[in-house]
């Protein structure tokens, strides 16, 4: 019986500790708070992330469109991987050719969900986030070119098989894109925690 009553008396010390800490958060003026700069700052990583995707695509993309002329083709290694000067006004991959004001429209109110979204997914866990991170990267190199040129210049082009030309944006959506699906898969796999 006196085993019981210890194991009450020291849960109610437990809530009683976790009170006090609560106040005490509650009291730390918001610009003091550690725990929101640091949640500001990894939110931060997740649009970085996003902001080289889309650098590192519009470089080049920019390379190839000074350099090259359209329909230009150069090995990088024969009959496996080549660089490619084409143009394509369709979705990743050459999908839906002529659309541009579908893919406008849907990639603003995709892009706008995701800016909105992005800090809620850290809470998800690494891979959520790093997904939509790279995802938001690709659609926006994509969206730029799309509003600029009315066009998106695709340039890797993979020779062992049939497969259209894309660029580095379409790689990085595809790969934002596995991440978040192999974070809903493992969620749903994993048991209720009630």
């Amino acid at each position: 019986m006196g085993d019981g009553s210890g194991s009450r008396t020291k849960r109610a010390a437990e809530r009683r500790f976790i009170s006090r800490c609560r106040r005490r958060i509650r009291d730390i003026p918001p610009r003091c708070n550690p725990c929101k700069e640091r949640s500001r700052a990894k939110v931060f990583r997740y649009y970085l992330i996003a902001a080289c995707v889309f650098i590192a695509d519009h470089a080049a993309k920019r390379l190839v469109s000074t350099y090259m002329k359209i329909g230009q083709e150069v090995p990088l290694i024969p009959g496996v991987l080549g660089l490619a000067s084409v143009r394509n006004s369709g979705a990743a991959f050459g999908l839906l050719q002529g659309q541009l004001l579908f893919f406008i429209v849907a990639t603003t109110v995709v892009l706008a969900g995701m800016i909105c979204y992005l800090p809620q997914a850290r809470l998800e866990g690494k891979r959520m986030s790093y997904g939509l991170a790279l995802i938001m990267g690709g659609a926006l190199g994509n969206f730029i070119d799309r509003i600029f040129k009315g066009e998106v210049v695709d340039m890797i082009q993979v020779h062992f098989l049939d497969f259209p030309v894309f660029n580095i944006a379409d790689s990085f959506l595809c790969l934002g894109v596995v991440l978040v699906m192999i974070h809903h898969l493992k969620g749903a796999r994993a048991p209720n925690n009630r």
